[in-house]
């Protein structure tokens, strides 16, 4: 694809409909398989170089998670915090958007957010 080349005509040149199964099989084997082949080469290596961090999930659970492969001084980046909860900042984020109390329960009502 061009830069000039606008996305809708590259998307029609996309044979989706045509493509067989056996097509869209081979596909996903090279693409899928071919990511979860290199992480299994990479983990090891990650593992050995300190760059997989404990992560703790909102559930409780543990996971490890890549970090960041920069250095700042020497030191290697390290984990800021572990992710929040689903909603547990968006009360703040709306405040920040300039949204009153109304509008965010509003906007839970209809399922737009969860807090």
């Amino acid at each position: 694809m061009n830069e000039s080349q606008p996305l809708i005509e590259l998307i029609e040149e996309i044979p989706v409909a045509a493509a067989t199964d056996e097509v869209w099989q081979e596909d996903l084997d090279l693409k899928l398989y071919g990511a979860i082949r290199t992480c299994r080469l990479a983990i090891p290596h990650l593992r050995e170089a300190g760059g997989l961090l404990d992560t703790q999930l909102p559930d409780g659970s543990h996971i490890s998670a890549a970090a960041l492969p920069i250095e700042f001084d020497g030191k290697k980046a390290g984990k800021r915090s572990d992710p929040p909860a689903i909603g547990a900042q968006t009360r703040a984020i709306l405040q920040g958007l300039g949204y009153d109390e109304a509008g965010i329960a509003a906007l839970t009502d209809a399922g737009v957010v969860r807090l």
